[in-house]
């Protein structure tokens, strides 16, 4: 595989410098609630994306999500497509 931005061979989805130029920021991040207390999220980033689940207090999910991303289980792709789609540009992160 080589990058997706510059065309090195020896990287697997973006190189170094690339990464460094445009950074490892979330490039989009997808919230549905599963119930008022359960939050799925996921994140696309430069290499690809990843969905994440985790319990909440329920009182502001535009502020709970962002916990979600960084304590929240990775859940299964198959699990992520059925409830995101393939909204990835690249892979989904195992």
């Amino acid at each position: 595989m080589k990058c997706i931005h510059c065309d090195d061979e020896s990287m697997l989805w973006c190189c170094k410098t690339c990464r460094e130029k445009i950074g490892d920021e979330p490039r989009a991040i997808h919230v549905k609630a599963l119930s008022g207390r359960v939050l799925v999220v996921a994140v696309q980033r430069l290499e690809g994306w990843v969905a994440y689940c985790d319990a909440v207090p329920g009182w502001s999910h535009d502020q709970e999500y962002q916990e979600v991303m960084r304590t929240g289980d990775k859940i299964l792709k198959d699990d992520a497509i059925a409830l995101f789609g393939n909204i990835g540009t690249g892979p989904y992160i195992p």
